[in-house]
């Protein structure tokens, strides 16, 4: 789910650390009338260079990416739970297609929109609550399965003089994931007992619609708040005229 934003921070990475960006993807000119679709593509040809990851960026390998930790409180609704994950490793982030980008430079807006086949996360949870009126605890491995997944998202800023030199500084970034399909497992919930383990797996399975709206809003404002961080680090470094050519 965080591929999009991301492949966006990268190619501004490339653009402004001296390296030639021609050695990755094709450069995209600020006044260019099909610049969505010129960004489009290039970040579309950067797939097989991040599977493996581009050590000279020190971008790792995206396929599978890598979260340390994601701490999860939902306190009210038909899911409320208490829950961390560590260790995740995210498969499938680099068959993305990119669908569109809508660059608009002159209102300091960029609009994303893409599409994943699926996305395999592994890792381990520690977890509290209840979901609908079912009690859920545990602790241990897991594994989730999400297909069909669409992106949307849009970067709204303003531009900010620092040097005799522009910067585009962030002021707000929305970030919204859905899924055709998803399926959680949980190992050893209920301290190993499998028939109770078994019963609340299923249980989500057939009600994963409502676990995941009830997640939904928790997980974009954790990885929107990751991908800002990034996206602004770069952008405080970098002015506006080296990362889209005139």
């Amino acid at each position: 789910m965080l591929v999009l934003p991301f492949l966006f921070v990268t190619y501004f990475c490339s653009l402004a650390t001296g390296l030639q960006a021609g050695d990755y993807f094709k450069l995209c000119k600020r006044n260019d009338p099909e610049l969505g679709n010129c960004i489009k593509d290039s970040l579309n040809q950067m797939k097989p260079l991040l599977r493996k990851g581009i050590p000279q960026l020190k971008i790792p390998s995206l396929d599978p990416m890598v979260i340390p930790r994601v701490n999860v409180k939902q306190g009210s609704g038909p899911v409320s739970m208490d829950s961390t994950f560590t260790n995740l490793k995210i498969n499938g982030i680099t068959d993305f297609t990119i669908k569109n980008i809508r660059p608009d430079l002159d209102n300091n807006q960029i609009d994303f929109e893409a599409t994943l086949p699926y996305m395999y996360n592994v890792g381990d949870y520690k977890i509290e609550g209840k979901i609908l009126v079912l009690p859920i605890s545990g602790n241990g491995d897991s594994w989730s399965n999400y297909t069909d997944v669409n992106i949307k998202a849009t970067l709204k800023g303003e531009p900010e003089a620092k040097g005799g030199k522009t910067f585009f500084k962030i002021k707000e970034f929305k970030f919204d994931l859905n899924v055709g399909r998803a399926i959680i497992h949980l190992n050893n919930l209920f301290n190993g007992n499998k028939e109770l383990g078994d019963a609340m797996n299923n249980f989500m399975i057939e009600n994963w619609e409502v676990v995941y709206k009830e997640l939904k809003p928790v997980v974009n404002e954790a990885v929107s708040a990751i991908l800002l961080d990034v996206a602004q680090k770069v952008f405080n470094r970098f002015p506006m005229d080296e990362l889209f050519l005139q």
